[in-house]
């Protein structure tokens, strides 16, 4: 499956991750930002779409005519055809809505969609009704109207601009200003219910257990949001090993594995409110605890009866069992049963690595398999599947690594350090059918190189025997490679039989990146604001996201970066400290790189690590560096004020 910058929001449109305009990916089409015409708040643009293949959008940019930091709103329309149905407001269905802040005329503005845009193959008739904010377009040519993607799949013809809802003076040729994404694939979500009959607190947690049949990695939620449509709200992901039940009031069993990325917007009660995380998270084979705190809004949920709440995804990977909530997260006061009203939404992820599961050969009860993982950055893996003997036999799993490469040490036990062990209940799947194991603590691998051993007992390893083509393989997104392989029936002794592949399935997890440091004053909330990352420490990848939290709401504020230390309290007037040092302090203060921190008090930027900017010029970060990071953002305390998270530091490799 051809993979867009970001993941899918269940399959939904969602917007692009800063991407500049001339880096546009093969899965998107990108029209014109050259405007010379414009319309007004409550106009329509239009155009048609021709499509290779049946597509879901995932992502839109666009040029507004207001001025940076203004509330924008886009209303979603489609039909069978624009040409034809300009002015005629029954042909067109309206299949979701998108805001977000301006980032000024003749600027890309990214959107995010808040239900699906779904596209079919052929010919379809796509609307854009500017809600709040008024559109920039050109006006067509005759030779500047057509558009198609790098890679075919999709082809826009502009069409049109109308001054009102499909009514009013129709205005051709208008090419519509803007880049549509697509995912060619599709999504998995596990989804409970909105039939709400309770509710909880704003700020206040649900929870509830996840049974995984084999490694998932969530990038998204959708939950049931008790404010009102149009207020901006957030989530915190909590995640503990085995079940929520009888944990909820014990904070220190929970860790915090995903934050929203600042863009949501309630859909009001009743409607699904999709929520886009920053970073993504992963549940391994078998059963998860999840909390999800609610910002700035709280929770509608219903009464558990029973047989409500169990809910399982479509192909049996994913249930939700339901659950409790509680009006202040981790604390007393539980409220059970109650059943999570939203859907935990899932890629087919890039970040997994399959090697075969078409076995020839097969080894003891007992036995190993050995294989090398090459990573591009550093991993963390939490369970995985495999190909075993003797269906139905309750088995169990070690996990050993060592530095460098298995080959030639597979019958040395020096070296090899035991990384971890499974859980003991995985049960043997049919053979060629994939068995999830899960670990008890993460196995996290360095970049490089690194052997592995699995040694299994209650089963034996089925595998492949080594023709040379198929021993080495890949994550789609190439973060991950497995090179096969051996194995032998007694571990680490005697002579291993090889080449082997070894049958299975490993995914990772996208950490959290960086260290902390520096303490932050509080700012009117009567918080500290926070600093973190998420992406890769590795340079060349130029994947990293910065978030801020906990800051004032309705606040605009900037990423600032340089190299050295310091601690100044009240630096330049702020109530806060300067953690970071002069003489060259970068201003992430660019088009689109001045931020607003919305309803929740949060926002995030993705940067771009070959032009960071320093107090006289942009460089490239390179491998060894160390580079550091804080917000500067607008406060008001006694009166009008600045203030400072605390900073974070990142060594890239």
């Amino acid at each position: 499956m051809r993979r867009n910058l970001t993941s899918t929001l269940c399959a939904f449109g969602i917007a692009l991750s800063g991407v500049a305009a001339a880096q546009v990916p093969d899965n998107c089409v990108q029209t014109t930002y050259a405007s010379n015409n414009s319309g007004a708040e409550g106009w329509t643009v239009m155009f048609d779409l021709e499509a290779t293949e049946s597509m879901t959008i995932s992502g839109v940019r666009t040029n507004f005519g207001n001025a940076a930091g203004e509330f924008v709103t886009l209303e979603a329309f489609t039909s069978a055809t624009s040409f034809g149905n300009e002015t005629d407001p029954g042909a067109w269905t309206s299949v979701g809505t998108a805001s977000g802040t301006s980032a000024g005329p003749d600027t890309p503005t990214q959107l995010t969609f808040f239900t699906p845009i779904e596209v079919p193959v052929g010919t379809s008739g796509l609307a854009f009704l500017y809600v709040t904010g008024s559109p920039r377009y050109t006006n067509g040519t005759g030779s500047n109207e057509v558009y198609t993607s790098a890679d075919g799949a999709l082809t826009l013809t502009g069409n049109a601009s109308v001054g009102g809802q499909f009514t009013g003076s129709l205005f051709q040729t208008r090419v519509w200003n803007g880049d549509l994404c697509y995912d060619l694939g599709s999504a998995e979500k596990v989804t409970t219910l909105f039939d709400t009959n309770n509710q909880g607190s704003v700020g206040g947690a649900v929870y509830f257990d996840v049974e995984a049949q084999r490694p998932t990695t969530f990038d998204s939620i959708i939950v049931h949001s008790g404010a009102t449509a149009g207020t901006p709200v957030g989530a915190e992901i909590y995640i503990t090993d085995g079940s929520f039940a009888g944990n909820e009031t014990n904070a220190a069993l929970w860790r915090l594995a995903a934050v929203d990325d600042g863009s949501a917007v309630s859909n009001g009660v009743g409607t699904p409110t999709p929520i886009q995380l920053a970073n993504t998270f992963q549940v391994p084979p078998g059963t998860t605890g999840i909390a999800i705190v609610a910002e700035d809004f709280g929770h509608r949920y219903t009464n558990g009866a029973g047989a409500n709440q169990t809910h399982a995804s479509a192909d049996g990977n994913l249930r939700i069992i339901a659950g409790s909530a509680s009006n202040v997260p981790f604390t007393g006061g539980i409220f059970s049963p109650r059943v999570f009203n939203g859907a935990l939404c899932a890629t087919v992820t890039d970040n997994c690595v399959e090697t075969l599961f078409d076995w020839n050969n097969g080894g003891s009860d007992g036995g190993a398999v050995y294989f090398d993982v090459v990573a591009a950055q550093p991993v963390s893996i939490s369970g995985l599947t495999s190909n075993f003997t003797d269906r139905g036999a309750i088995l169990s799993v070690e996990v050993w690594t060592r530095n460098g490469t298995y080959a030639g040490n597979e019958a040395s036990p020096a070296g090899w350090n035991l990384a971890t062990v499974s859980d003991g209940l995985s049960v043997a799947a049919a053979l060629n059918e994939q068995t999830s194991v899960r670990f008890n603590s993460t196995v996290n691998l360095p970049a490089g190189r690194t052997g592995v051993a699995l040694v299994v007992q209650g089963a034996g390893h089925r595998y492949t025997n080594g023709t040379g083509s198929n021993e080495q393989h890949d994550s789609q997104d190439n973060i991950l490679r497995i090179e096969a392989g051996s194995a032998s029936n007694v571990p680490f002794s005697g002579s291993p039989f090889s080449p082997r592949v070894w049958n299975g399935t490993l995914c990772y997890d996208r950490p959290f990146i960086g260290a902390e440091f520096c303490e932050a004053v509080p700012n009117s909330t009567g918080e500290t604001g926070t600093i973190s990352a998420v992406g890769s420490d590795v340079a060349s990848d130029n994947n990293v996201r910065l978030i801020a939290r906990n800051l004032p709401a309705g606040q605009f504020g900037i990423f600032v970066t340089s190299q050295g230390f310091i601690n100044v309290p009240m630096a330049g007037g702020s109530i806060g400290t300067l953690c970071i040092a002069d003489p060259n302090i970068g201003r992430f203060q660019g088009p689109g790189q001045i931020l607003n921190t919305g309803g929740n008090g949060v926002y995030s930027l993705m940067i771009d690590l070959t032009s960071v900017p320093t107090a006289t010029q942009f460089v490239n970060v390179t491998a060894g560096e160390s580079w550091n990071f804080q917000s500067w953002h607008r406060d008001f305390v006694g009166g009008p004020q600045s203030n400072y998270t605390n900073a974070l530091r990142i060594r890239f490799q």
